[in-house]
């Protein structure tokens, strides 16, 4: 279940955090060019297997697939998942929460700008992780 109550957040730049420079080039390469729910599904199981298990794949480590992971969801995270190895970005920013025993989940920010990013940015990464989190449930 989302929590709708506010989580107190460390900000960490991204050479802070371990695959910082990774997922930075992950997220501003891909979602940008996001326009399905899938899409962002994809990226938040890819940058999980990233942060867990140092982006090996899916088939071994804490984050697995299962027969009922979504395909199409599961190649795009894989395709993500090759295409990042050994690339390095910058002017992400990552917030991580700072209490609890849940709250291992890192939220991205790669907007080094002012803009704000539209409504229906904010609805794919939120169907991503609600889809992520019915995968995680069945697991």
């Amino acid at each position: 279940m989302l929590r709708t109550d506010a989580v107190e957040v460390t900000p960490l730049s991204t050479n802070q955090f371990s695959s910082g420079p990774r997922l930075a080039w992950m997220f501003n390469t891909y979602v940008p060019s996001f326009t399905q729910n899938w899409q962002a599904a994809a990226f938040q199981a890819a940058a999980w297997d990233i942060v867990s298990d140092n982006g090996n794949g899916f088939a071994a480590g804490r984050v697995q697939s299962t027969t009922t992971t979504d395909a199409q969801v599961l190649n795009f995270a894989n395709v993500m998942l090759s295409a990042s190895a050994n690339k390095s970005g910058t002017g992400a920013t990552f917030y991580q929460p700072t209490a609890g025993p849940r709250y291992s989940q890192t939220l991205f920010n790669a907007s080094p700008d002012a803009s704000v990013p539209e409504p229906s940015s904010y609805l794919l990464i939120g169907a991503g992780l609600l889809a992520l989190s019915q995968i995680r449930r069945r697991q």
